[in-house]
């Protein structure tokens, strides 16, 4: 009998530690959403911990056991989708079917973009709005360097203007990407939809704009 003993109450124990972890998790899943909302409304440097914690139904202190500053909860917040933006992969083999093509750089972007949207949601609007006074306050700058590499290699520009005025219209887009994930970030199709028109209006024909011009 006390080994039977001793197997139940280890099964409850463990239960019982499994439960505690779940609302564990729970809880911090609420601070996480509460503090998406006071990050987007007024910035890192801005935002209150207070706030945060009122909103996720916790006292501060108990706040600090989870995240020990506004800082480290901010880091874990936008760490996974920065980590995305910098590691976000083309499908280079679209790409290289039709040579100089406008459509194969639009299709790889507007699906790499759609998908890191599908992953994080409104967090990418926290990352490059409100992430002003920490280490990742310049992600947009990051991102139009991912995109703009990708069009320069697609489009195989030579020289320095055509690369520069691409480089402005790349920043352009990305800034009209984040507008359009104000407008758009609960309609997953209407926000594929814009992207496409977006790409479209940003970059058909450009090789020929950019020539227009020219000496």
């Amino acid at each position: 009998m006390g080994s039977l003993d001793g197997t139940n109450e280890r099964h409850n124990n463990e239960h019982g530690f499994t439960i505690v972890q779940h609302l564990k998790e729970e809880l911090k899943e609420k601070i996480l959403g509460a503090a998406r909302t006071e990050f987007m409304l007024h910035g890192f440097r801005d935002a209150s911990m207070r706030t945060i914690a009122r909103n996720a139904g916790v006292v501060t202190g108990n706040l600090y056991r989870y995240f020990s500053s506004k800082k480290a909860l901010f880091e874990s917040l936008v760490k996974p989708a920065y980590d995305g933006i910098t590691s976000l992969a083309f499908d280079d083999e679209r790409m290289g079917r039709k040579p100089r093509s406008q459509t194969a750089f639009v299709d790889p972007v507007t699906d790499a973009l759609v998908a890191l949207h599908a992953r994080y949601g409104g967090v990418l609007l926290v990352l490059v709005e409100g992430s002003a006074g920490t280490a990742y306050e310049n992600t947009k700058a990051e991102l139009v360097d991912l995109v703009a590499g990708l069009f320069e290699r697609e489009m195989r520009f030579t020289e320095k203007q055509d690369v520069f005025l691409s480089r402005l219209v790349i920043a352009a887009f990305v800034d009209a990407f984040f507008t359009a994930l104000k407008e758009y970030g609960n309609d997953d199709t209407g926000l594929q939809e814009i992207l496409r028109r977006l790409l479209s209006v940003f970059f058909k024909n450009i090789d020929d704009r950019l020539a227009e011009g020219k000496a």
